[in-house]
């Protein structure tokens, strides 16, 4: 891929720091993506009562993509404008950068009835958490297998697990993830 996207790149479009920058997140996106998820879904759920148990049958993909829209771990993305253009009415010219708020946008309520409630039903869901087209999170695919089958699996077991105290999130403006989250279970 490395060297597909050296070969193929227009140098006076896309600079060697946007390409290296490109290449770092490509390496990471299966690993943060999937880590951060489940994190983020599982406290989601506890919070929410009756979640385990409407999942223990099984993790459907409506209910799955409700906890990407609630519990999606990137918050924010920044992207560099390659030519002039306009959004909304307001001019954005080359070079400059647009930061989308993308936990916003999935809490819409113009978009979303009850946007801060998780409702493993929701459909329509058109939620913007692992980004759209050539911008989608790579790592999106092993996330939402990673999250259907673990959750799933804890959804099935018989004692739940309660948490002990309050999650503890990193720190970071563009991606949401535990830092810590104590449980116990019986």
């Amino acid at each position: 891929m490395t060297a597909y996207l050296a070969a193929h790149r227009a140098p006076d479009r896309v600079t060697d720091t946007v390409l290296r920058n490109s290449l770092r997140v490509v390496l990471h996106s299966g690993h943060e993506s999937t880590a951060r998820l489940l994190g983020n879904a599982l406290p989601a759920c506890l919070d929410s009562p009756g979640s385990l148990d409407a999942l223990a049958g099984g993790v459907t993909d409506t209910a799955l993509h409700e906890l990407v829209r609630c519990a999606g771990p990137v918050q924010a993305e920044a992207r560099g404008c390659v030519e002039d253009t306009e959004v909304n009415g307001n001019p954005v010219r080359r070079g400059e950068v647009v930061t989308v708020l993308i936990a916003a946008a999935d809490r819409d309520p113009r978009a979303f009835t009850d946007p801060d409630a998780l409702r493993l039903d929701r459909h329509p869901n058109p939620h913007l958490a692992f980004g759209r087209g050539p911008h989608a999170c790579l790592g999106a695919p092993l996330a939402l297998l990673v999250t259907r089958l673990a959750l799933g699996a804890l959804a099935r077991h018989h004692r739940r697990p309660r948490p002990v105290g309050e999650p503890v999130f990193r720190r970071n403006a563009t991606l949401r993830g535990l830092d810590r989250l104590d449980l116990a279970w019986g």
